[in-house]
Formats: structure tokens, C-alpha cells, sequence
């Protein structure tokens, strides 16, 4: 059984762990492991904070029979808005935990008055990250292009993706 609980912000280990055993080749933001230091002190700080760029934000601990197997997040653009990052271990996919994770997330932000829509953006050809999200009631929006910077040998290689929009109104 998955559960959800708020993430540790002192829990970097945890963190690179997770990046460091995700598949991220269809992510629109790839993540570079070992994880840069001043960019994770700040992600901790959010963590810690609850904000984002000045934006509430919400991380949650995806675990099973309490080992951290992901990640759930919200980052509010407004009062009633807020936008979706889930990742899942590789090892742990194509299992259901995604979903139920999600499933666990939306109902939180339902309960907790926490926003009225999420909102978010996958590669088009991330078949997993469409999949997850139309079973979880997530409507296809709009189409967009995306610049995404790709780490590789300690540099980033700069390339363009197509991406879709999903929504869901809570």
C-alpha cells in the first residue's frame, strides 16, 4: 500500500537516490546526479519553506511499506492553481504505485482546500506519464514546445521537445 507523507527536507540522500534510479529520458527536466549543491540547498529550503519561488508549494514522499520509491508535488501559480511533478523509482513502475500515488495527492489537495486545479506537462512521447495521467482524470489540453536543457558528461545539451498540457479541476 502506497502512502504520502510531507518529504524531510533534510533529506538529501533520499533525493539523489531517487534521481539517481529514475529512467528521466522522457522527462521535460532532467536532473543531473550527483545533484548540483546550491540548486538541492535551495530545493531543500522549499521543501523546508512550503515555497517555491515565493509559490506554496507541497513535496510529498511516495512510499511503499515505508521505503521512499518517489515523489508527489504541487507548486501553486495562484490561489486556486496549482501545477504536478511525480516521479517513480524505474525499479517501481508499471505497478499501479504512480497511480495510486496520484490518486493519494489529488484527494489530499481535494481534502486540505489545498487548490481547485492541477495542471501538468509531459513530453508527448512519455507514454507512461500520459497513461498515469489520463487514468487519474486528467483532461488533454494544449500542445507546446519545449526547450530542455539535457546534463551529459557535466554539460547540457540543449534540444526541443513537443509537450501536451493536462488538466484537472478538483
Amino acid at each position: 500500500m502506497i502512502t504520502l507523507t510531507p518529504w524531510k527536507y533534510k533529506d538529501i540522500p533520499q533525493l539523489e537516490n531517487l534521481y539517481r534510479n529514475t529512467d528521466q529520458r522522457f522527462c521535460l527536466v532532467a536532473v543531473p546526479v550527483p545533484l548540483p549543491f546550491e540548486q538541492t540547498r535551495q530545493y531543500a529550503r522549499a521543501i523546508r519553506d512550503q515555497l517555491n519561488d515565493g509559490k506554496p508549494f507541497l513535496c510529498m514522499a511516495v512510499k511503499l511499506d515505508d521505503v521512499i520509491i518517489g515523489k508527489a508535488e504541487l507548486t501553486k501559480h495562484n490561489e486556486t492553481e496549482a501545477e504536478l511533478d511525480i516521479v517513480i523509482m524505474e525499479s517501481y513502475t508499471k505497478h499501479g504505485y504512480g497511480t495510486e500515488a496520484l490518486q493519494s495527492l489529488i484527494r489530499y489537495a481535494r481534502e486540505k482546500d489545498w487548490c481547485t486545479s492541477i495542471a501538468a506537462y509531459v513530453r508527448t512521447d512519455n507514454a507512461a506519464a500520459v497513461s498515469l495521467l489520463e487514468k487519474t482524470g486528467f483532461q488533454k489540453g494544449r500542445r507546446f514546445k519545449a526547450d530542455i536543457l539535457k546534463p551529459m558528461d557535466g554539460q547540457y545539451i540543449l534540444h526541443t521537445a513537443d509537450g501536451m498540457e493536462y488538466t484537472l479541476d478538483l
